[in-house]
């Protein structure tokens, strides 16, 4: 599995394709984790984890051996794609009076939005809704059996800790310890008990940092780009920021605050990643053509992006969610 950040070095891309990588990087601490398996189809067979086999044991010679089967179930994840042109009126370009380059800030700009939409479909992407988006985790958590309880409701779903206590005074070291047992609980959830990264909004990082470091629980590391990010227990804390229409007047987060009545606001997310455990999905690395002239589009500049992409939870104890956390 590759992450982000493993593209972005690869050979194989072009100039052009790194630059758009490494910006999507640097709008989304989550895309430095999230890792991609890559596929060779749109709709691709993955393995679901069912159930463990039942180890047995033995007598000396025995007269047979029992057969232990690893059970597994099979679903079909449809990739998404997403497809642009880019655009910048080409009057544009060799401007003196400008003091950004006219296709680094279309480039930038663009970028942003791709990473900021592709955290908002992992979490909120819903093929009933909208056939072109992949399954996000909210719509597995109400669909897939493993975790539903073969119903949408809150209250049956498995890997859910509902915390229903919003507005925890956080000054008090009760309501800390509180909170901190509360995430405790939810790490418990995670296949071996240590998940990759804790997931959630603006106002859930800063309640989780405001109690870890009442309780001194809480240090701080550096990304790949040198920006701050604070970890507790070692698990690295990620605001997953804002959908694209609200990235610039901070309006609509990916995962929404207290003041909305959504099941899932104020949530915290503990994830684990690997191939046999929860990631991403790509037909292959996002390709990018660069800026040419286009008698078609004049008088613009057009830079031509597309990426085939999806998600896969094989196992379902992957991930575990505390709703209403704070």
């Amino acid at each position: 599995m590759l992450t982000l950040a493993d593209m972005a070095q690869l050979s194989t891309l072009t100039p052009f394709t790194q630059a758009i990588v490494y910006s999507m990087l640097s709008h989304s601490q989550l895309f430095e984790r999230l890792p991609f398996d890559e596929v060779g189809d749109i709709n691709t067979m993955v393995m679901e984890a069912t159930g463990l086999p039942t180890p047995s044991h033995r007598a000396i010679n025995p007269t047979a051996i029992n057969v232990a089967q690893a059970r597994f179930g099979q679903r079909v994840e449809s990739l998404k794609i997403i497809s642009d042109k880019i655009r910048v009126d080409r009057q544009l370009l060799n401007n003196k009076s400008s003091h950004v380059d006219p296709r680094t800030a279309a480039i930038d700009q663009y970028s942003r939005a791709v990473a900021y939409e592709v955290v908002n479909q992992y979490f909120n992407g819903n093929p009933v809704t909208n056939p072109d988006q992949p399954a996000g985790l909210i719509y597995r958590f109400q669909t897939d059996l493993r975790l539903s309880s073969g119903s949408a409701a809150p209250a049956t779903q498995k890997q859910v800790i509902d915390a229903n206590a919003q507005n925890r005074d956080l000054t008090a070291a009760a309501a800390r310890l509180d909170f901190l047992n509360d995430i405790h609980e939810l790490i418990s959830l995670i296949d071996g008990g240590n998940p990759d990264v804790l997931l959630t909004n603006r106002q859930g990082k800063l309640a989780l940092g405001a109690a870890a470091r009442g309780e001194r629980q809480m240090r701080t590391d550096k990304d790949m780009f040198g920006r701050r990010m604070e970890v507790w227990e070692d698990i690295p804390i990620i605001d997953v920021g804002y959908s694209p229409s609200g990235a610039l007047d901070r309006s609509s987060q990916v995962i929404p605050t207290s003041t909305s009545t959504d099941d899932w606001a104020d949530s915290i997310w503990a994830v684990k990643f690997g191939s046999t455990m929860h990631g991403a999905l790509q037909k292959q690395a996002p390709e990018t053509i660069e800026f040419a002239e286009n008698s078609a589009d004049f008088p613009f500049m057009i830079a031509n992006y597309e990426w085939v992409y999806g998600f896969q939870l094989t196992n379902p104890f992957a991930v575990a969610v505390l709703r209403r956390a704070f």
